[in-house]
């Protein structure tokens, strides 16, 4: 049994440590409203993501920005670069798509105590960037542990210092996972429980990005106040 956990937790471990979203090291896209045709463009170029629901925008790169989704406390689905291919020009890349769930044990497993439900894995790594929506009924299921009462994601949260159950209090929770609590409760026996507690912080380094559009912003407010003093010309004259 002790063997069974370690390998879910080692499964789990690698799935969220190359947890992946450009914003751990970028900023969202941003619409210039002083210029009539950027903006347009910028409208014409985000019409994809309205409807996309795996990617909620790009980044300053252009880069897609992807929907971590936790439907329930025990189902979580998120993008990752935990990905390895198992045959050689196999056409996919380090990015998957992965869920975890609680899921309802099978009647005909003798093994399984009353109460309880299996722990899923679901990984899907081919055509990851479609817009459509995941049929997770169509990817296989990979069952981690058996015998489990409770499962549960929390996440953290930099502001606050504080763990969280949900993504929408915290500020890109959606699209970018700073560290993450994993709870697992599970029956050993009719009268015994027991309860693991896990927590994994993604390998990307804690960073804030420069806001591009402020410093922009700030070098061009500073180039017209030279150009009008004629401070940008002296080493010229």
């Amino acid at each position: 049994k002790l063997l069974q956990v370690e390998t879910a937790l080692n499964r789990m471990q690698w799935d969220f440590e190359h947890a992946y979203s450009p914003l751990y090291f970028s900023i969202p896209m941003q619409a210039n409203t002083q210029d009539e045709a950027s903006l347009e463009n910028y409208n014409r170029f985000m019409q994809k993501y309205q409807n996309n629901d795996r990617f909620s925008s790009v980044s300053y790169e252009s880069l897609p920005i992807p929907k971590n989704k936790l439907d329930s406390k025990e189902t979580f689905s998120f993008f990752t670069l935990a990905n390895r291919r198992k045959f050689t020009d196999q056409r996919q890349s380090s990015f998957a798509w992965v869920k975890y769930d609680l899921t309802a044990s099978d009647e005909d497993d003798s093994k399984s105590l009353s109460g309880t439900k299996y722990l899923t894995r679901q990984f899907l790594a081919d055509d990851v960037f479609n817009s459509d929506r995941i049929d997770w009924d169509k990817v296989r299921k990979q069952v981690l542990l058996k015998n489990v009462e409770e499962f549960q994601v929390q996440f953290w949260d930099y502001k606050t210092k504080k763990w969280k159950d949900s993504l929408r209090e915290i500020k890109n929770g959606e699209n970018k996972i700073n560290a993450v609590k994993l709870t697992i409760k599970t029956k050993e026996t009719d009268d015994y429980t027991k309860i693991i507690e896990k927590i994994i912080r993604p390998l990307f380094p804690k960073f804030e990005s420069e806001d591009y559009y402020k410093l922009i912003k700030k070098k061009d407010s500073e180039f017209l106040s030279g150009a009008n003093t004629g401070d940008q010309f002296d080493e010229f004259q």
